[in-house]
């Protein structure tokens, strides 16, 4: 089958969408400058329960989630002293979050991805040019010294945050690089702590400064330190600085170092992600700083918000400017994570001497005063984004779920147990909850045309299962009592293949369909021949 998609870049975003497009029926070709997947340590270490929800639709999460070591707790300290131990949310099959290396990840995604006819790796390969034409993208790909030109309809940029991709587009690039210089080892050690996120504030190894300390498979430790200005790490590894330096922290503990880096971080973005028929994902349209694990966790998103939209379009059901929704959902998704990260790096690193000293201040007040810590800033962990300005969901918003990723609830079907986001991501879904059969069913899912491929209906305190023939595609569970707190009782929610509740409606109400959200949608979608995204 070949290949309509070029993606560029084989990291987690990019094997991640070519997995998603799989799953719709659309092939890829993934282009890498890299021989193979490379190896850089605990780059990128840590995965979101939500987004292992992602994964799970192209049947790689549960591998992430075993060899990954879970965690839900964030531990904080100052000057030493434990102030403060922060439970996350538990709301999902696979926890808040997983420690596991990027390059794990990519391993994960790369075998199920070999094990689709529709895809394809090319390594050593770099695009050096392209060219749009009405219909598609030529595409110059330099490999071995040989120049080979490729057309297809449409070219994703995920290759990072050095992309050479907005350069050949003219895509310009917004933010700035921070001055501050940071260092993580990634030690081998069987060490006393909790499997749990460290964050210290001054610690006695560190003063002035922080380390962050993050659990790895196999007793791997990741330990970031900020340093100080004009730190050589090369000069401390010959005179036994970084030997100082890691003992500071571990004690007399038999270690093996496994792997170094230093790094400044980014603070930047794409002014638009769609330039024509490229499209930019993950680190080449985001740049993001560590603190809230927000840049291959974005990415992913980005990935699973564009696969949809895209084979839609490619498979001739909706107009291209569906693709418009691309760009307006996942750039204020990515301008909320730079707001958040911009606040997070005003306090751990904050810039002269008055910011400082307020910051050495309120630390040492939040070390007497437990009011004081809401005030001390270690980094907002990330969760996804709410899509509220979109054509794609309903307007006005009408509940608190509209726009977010839909919560997970517990199920009973069939005489069999699981959660809801298990029934999700494949298509659209009309989902109703409530403690009363519907009185009125989505009779009208032709309006949507293509849109609708399922209806469930979960019932809460147990209504009588409603028979299949009322509607081609119905479902019926039972749901856990919990599933009131997070939908709207007694309504219908339209979730997108994203995962994402479009709109709430009382089907009792039919000028509710009478909305931006519904014009839009029988606009974008030009057939009524019923399209099933998945098996």
């Amino acid at each position: 089958m070949a290949a309509r998609v070029c993606i560029v870049g084989a990291g987690p975003v990019g094997l991640s969408l070519a997995l998603r497009l799989a799953d719709f029926g659309i092939p890829a070709v993934i282009y890498d400058q890299n021989p193979g997947l490379k190896q850089e340590g605990s780059k990128a270490c840590l995965i979101q329960g939500d987004v292992l929800e992602i994964l799970d639709k192209s049947r790689c999460a549960s591998a992430v989630h075993a060899e990954g070591v879970p965690w839900a707790c964030s531990n904080l300290y100052i000057g030493g002293e434990p102030m403060e131990r922060t439970r996350h949310r538990l709301d999902n099959r696979y926890g808040p979050f997983v420690n596991i290396s990027q390059y794990r990840i990519e391993q994960i995604l790369l075998a199920e991805l070999m094990r689709r006819p529709q895809l394809s790796v090319e390594w050593s390969s770099r695009v050096v040019a392209l060219e749009q034409k009405e219909g598609g993208v030529a595409v110059e790909i330099e490999r071995e010294g040989q120049r080979v030109r490729r057309e297809y309809a449409y070219v994703v940029a995920c290759n990072g945050q050095r992309s050479n991709l907005r350069d050949l587009v003219g895509a310009t690039w917004l933010g700035y690089r921070h001055s501050a210089q940071f260092l993580i080892t990634d030690i081998k050690a069987r060490l006393p702590w909790a499997k749990e996120r460290h964050f210290h504030f001054d610690p006695p190894f560190n003063r002035g400064y922080q380390v962050i300390i993050h659990p790895q498979p196999d007793d791997v430790w990741r330990i970031d330190w900020q340093l100080p200005p004009g730190v050589d790490v090369e000069q401390e590894r010959r005179d036994g600085g970084l030997e100082r330096r890691i003992r500071a922290v571990i004690g007399e503990v038999d270690y093996t170092l496994e792997w170094l880096s230093v790094y400044r971080f980014q603070q930047r973005r794409v002014e638009r992600m769609l330039h024509g028929r490229v499209l930019f994902a993950g680190d080449a349209a985001h740049a993001l700083p560590p603190y809230g694990s927000r840049g291959m966790n974005s990415g992913i998103q980005d990935a699973d918000n564009l696969a949809w939209k895209l084979a839609l379009v490619m498979q001739g059901v909706a107009d291209p400017l569906l693709l418009d929704t691309y760009h307006v959902e996942r750039s204020a998704a990515a301008k909320e994570n730079i707001e958040v990260t911009e606040k997070t790096l005003r306090f751990m690193v904050p810039s002269g001497p008055v910011a400082r000293l307020r910051r050495r201040l309120l630390l040492a007040l939040a070390r007497r005063h437990r009011y004081f810590l809401r005030h001390v800033n270690h980094g907002t962990m990330a969760r996804p984004h709410r899509y509220v300005e979109s054509p794609l969901v309903q307007a006005p918003v009408t509940a608190p779920v509209v726009g977010c990723f839909a919560a997970d609830v517990a199920l009973q079907m069939e005489g069999r147990r699981l959660q809801l986001r298990e029934l999700l991501g494949r298509g659209f879904c009309f989902v109703y909850v409530g403690q009363q059969p519907p009185r009125a069913l989505p009779a009208r899912l032709e309006a949507f045309g293509t849109l609708a491929t399922a209806a469930l209906v979960l019932s809460v305190d147990g209504p009588a299962p409603l028979p299949r023939s009322m509607l081609p595609g119905l479902q019926w569970a039972r749901a856990d009592a919990a599933a009131l707190a997070h939908y709207l009782p007694d309504h219908w929610h339209l979730v997108r293949p994203d995962m994402h509740v479009a709109g709430v409606y009382d089907f009792e109400r039919p000028e509710q369909f009478d909305d931006a959200l519904c014009d839009f949608l029988v606009a974008a979608y030009q057939t009524s021949e019923p399209l099933w995204l998945a098996a």
